[in-house]
């Protein structure tokens, strides 16, 4: 309950329980007495801030950014294991050995962006159908998916994702996804792949 008795002029100011004359997004009560308008406050202290230490704050605005963008998944397959992998998600009997005997069966295989910097979104879209072409026979398509980056990265620590490089130093670098990361993989995609095909 507010303690300061009020202002016979205001009345808003009599109530014992209202907050900032009842407008609380328009006006603040620092001291409990009185209410002020709290756009110029607000503005003159982001104006100070801005030319404080804009550098700073832009700094950790692209560190948060950096940290909670996706990361950006492609894969390249046949167009009806793209629709498969949609709509009933990841199973490892729908993803072949790339290399029989090698490479674990069932491994669902893409490019992460964040990882391919140094690559265009094209590259790495013509890497998976190159690799999608060398797997399957018929229409191929190729599937853009994403996953909180902390996500991604537990993977990888976990080693249900290993990074691969197939073919000469500077290729993009392949990403092999073991059936423990599907789940994972799954929560965040399935139903929403974006799939392109390729005809």
């Amino acid at each position: 309950m507010d303690a300061f008795e009020g202002d016979s002029g205001s009345p808003l100011s009599l109530h014992k329980y209202l907050y900032a004359s009842s407008d609380p997004i328009n006006r603040i009560d620092p001291n409990g007495r009185e209410d002020l308008a709290s756009l110029g406050v607000v503005e003159s202290i982001s104006e100070e801030f801005d030319s404080e230490d804009a550098a700073v704050k832009n700094a950790a605005k692209r560190k948060v950014y950096e940290e909670l963008a996706p990361e950006i998944l492609i894969h390249g397959t046949s167009l009806s294991n793209a629709y498969s992998i949609d709509a009933i998600g990841l199973t490892a009997g729908l993803l072949p050995e790339i290399k029989p005997g090698v490479e674990p069966s069932g491994a669902f295989f893409v490019f992460a962006i964040n990882t391919n910097r140094q690559f265009s979104i094209t590259d790495l879209i013509q890497s998976a159908l190159a690799f999608a072409a060398s797997r399957f026979q018929g229409d191929l398509a190729y599937m853009v998916g994403k996953m909180p980056q902390p996500v991604w990265q537990g993977l990888e620590a976990s080693k249900d994702v290993v990074p691969l490089s197939f073919g000469p130093p500077g290729s993009a670098t392949t990403y092999m996804c073991l059936p423990p990361s599907f789940p994972a993989i799954d929560e965040y995609n399935k139903g929403s792949w974006i799939i392109v095909p390729v005809l």
